[in-house]
C-alpha cells in the first residue's frame, strides 16, 4: 500500500465495505514511518500500541455494521501545536518539552477522530511555529522528502513531509502567514488556508496566534482535502470567530467531480 498514489476518500471507503481493515491502513502507516522517517524527521512522537487499539476499535464498529464516519480509519499525524489525546503538545520548544500528556483533544482533532481517523503521531514543527523553516533544538530538522538536503518549509513542515513521504496520507497544520502553504508548496501537496473561523479554533485550551492562524489539513490532492474540510468544519459554541456552515457547501462537494479532478 502506498498512500502517495491513493485517494482518501477510495482509502475509507474500502474500509467501510470491508475490503480494507482500519487495521490494514494503520499498520501501513506504522511500518512506512519506521522505514523512513528516520532521514526525514517528520514525526516527533508516535504510539503504536494507541493507533492500532483505536484502529481495532473501528474495525469492530463496522463489523457491527456502525457508521464510523467519512475518514473510516485513515491514519493522521497531528502538528504539535495542537493537542492530541495521550501526546504531550511541545510546539516545538524546549520550554514545554516535558508536558505531561493531553487529555484531551484540539476541536479539529476531535472532529478528525470523530470522522473515523486514527491517531498515529505528532508531526515537528518550528519552535512556537513561528518560521518557515520546521527546525528546533528539541527535535531537530525535518528534511524535504524530495531532496532531503532541503527544506520541508513551515511552519507545518513536519505534517507536510510525513504525507509527501507517504507515512500517512493526511495531517493537520495551521497557517498564519503560510504555515501550510508553504510546505505544501515545497512538497508537492494541495493545501488551502480556510477563512479565519471556518475551522473552529475554541475548546478548553484555544491556541495562540487566534486571531493570525486558521487550522486546516494537507493532503496530496484538492479532492482529498474537500472531502478532509467538509468533516472539521461548522460553528463551536466556545470559538466566538467560527462561522456558520456556508451554503450549499455539502451541495458543492456531493456533485459529481469532473472527470480529472484531483
Amino acid at each position: 500500500m502506498d498512500f502517495r498514489r491513493e485517494h482518501v476518500d477510495d482509502l475509507a471507503a474500502r474500509v467501510a465495505a470491508g475490503e480494507l481493515s482500519a487495521q490494514d491502513l494503520v499498520g501501513a502507516a506504522l511500518a512506512r514511518i519506521d522505514a523512513v522517517d528516520h532521514a526525514i524527521g517528520a514525526f516527533v512522537a508516535v504510539d503504536e500500541e494507541s493507533a492500532m487499539a483505536e484502529a481495532a476499535d473501528i474495525d469492530e464498529r463496522i463489523a457491527r455494521g456502525d457508521d464510523v464516519g467519512p475518514l473510516a480509519g485513515i491514519p493522521i499525524g497531528v502538528k504539535d501545536t495542537e493537542d492530541a489525546s495521550g501526546f504531550p503538545t511541545t510546539l516545538g520548544s524546549a520550554l514545554f518539552a516535558d508536558r505531561p500528556p493531553a487529555t484531551s483533544d484540539s476541536l479539529l482533532v476531535d472532529r478528525l477522530r470523530q470522522a473515523g481517523c486514527v491517531v498515529v503521531g505528532k508531526t515537528n514543527t518550528p519552535e512556537l511555529a513561528w518560521k518557515a523553516d520546521t527546525d528546533n533544538l528539541v527535535f531537530g530538522r525535518t528534511a524535504n522528502p524530495w531532496s532531503v538536503e532541503r527544506s520541508a518549509g513551515g511552519s507545518s513542515g513536519g505534517s507536510a513531509a510525513a504525507v509527501a513521504a507517504g507515512m500517512v496520507p493526511l495531517a493537520t497544520g495551521s497557517d498564519g502567514g503560510g504555515s501550510l502553504r508553504i510546505p505544501a508548496s515545497l512538497c508537492g501537496l494541495t493545501t488551502i488556508k480556510p477563512s479565519l473561523g471556518r475551522v473552529p479554533v475554541g475548546g478548553a485550551a484555544p491556541p495562540d496566534w487566534a486571531d493570525l492562524s486558521a487550522k486546516g489539513v494537507l493532503t496530496r490532492t484538492a479532492r482529498d482535502t474537500a472531502l478532509a474540510l467538509d468533516t472539521v468544519i461548522g460553528p463551536d459554541p466556545s470559538d466566538l470567530r467560527s462561522l456558520p456552515m456556508p451554503e450549499g457547501w455539502d451541495e458543492c462537494l456531493r456533485k459529481r467531480r469532473p472527470s480529472g479532478f484531483q
